[in-house]
C-alpha cells in the first residue's frame, strides 16, 4: 500500500512493480544515489540467497568507488539471522559500517520517514 502525507512512503511488493517504475540503467542510478546516501536500509532481506548477497556486494563496490565506505547500512528484519548470514558470506568485513535492527519493517519505516522529514529530507521514497 501507499501512505501519503507531508512525506511520501511508497511500498509495493516487487511483483507489482510496473515497467515504467523499473529503471534500465540500474547501475548508473545506484551509483548516483549511493554517492549522496547518508544511509542504506536493507528491509526484510534475509541474505540467505546468493542474489541478495551479490546485491549487497554491488552496493559495497559502488560505495567504495565513491569513497563512501563509512556510509551506515542497516538491516531491518524481525529475525536476528540476516546479519550473520551476510557476514559469513562476505570477506573483509572489518571496514563495514553495518548494524542490525531486529524489528518489523512496519514498525521501523514510519519512524524513519518522520525522522527524515524532520531532518529536512522531504523528497524521499521507499520501494520494497
Amino acid at each position: 500500500g501507499t501512505c501519503r502525507g507531508p512525506f511520501e512512503v511508497a511500498a509495493q511488493p516487487s511483483a507489482q512493480l510496473k515497467e515504467d517504475l523499473i529503471t534500465h540503467d540500474f547501475d548508473d542510478t545506484l551509483e548516483e544515489d549511493l554517492a549522496q546516501a547518508d544511509l542504506v536500509l536493507w528491509v526484510g532481506i534475509s541474505f540467505q540467497q546468493s542474489a541478495s548477497v551479490e546485491h549487497f556486494r554491488r552496493v559495497r563496490r559502488h560505495l567504495q568507488s565513491v569513497d563512501r565506505c563509512d556510509t551506515l547500512q542497516v538491516i531491518v528484519n524481525p529475525s536476528d539471522e540476516p546479519l550473520w548470514n551476510l557476514i559469513t558470506a562476505l570477506s573483509n568485513v572489518d571496514d563495514l559500517n553495518i548494524k542490525q535492527l531486529i524489528e518489523a519493517s512496519d514498525d521501523v519505516l514510519p519512524v524513519v520517514a518522520v525522522v527524515l522529514w524532520i531532518k529536512g529530507y522531504p523528497n524521499f521514497g521507499f520501494i520494497c
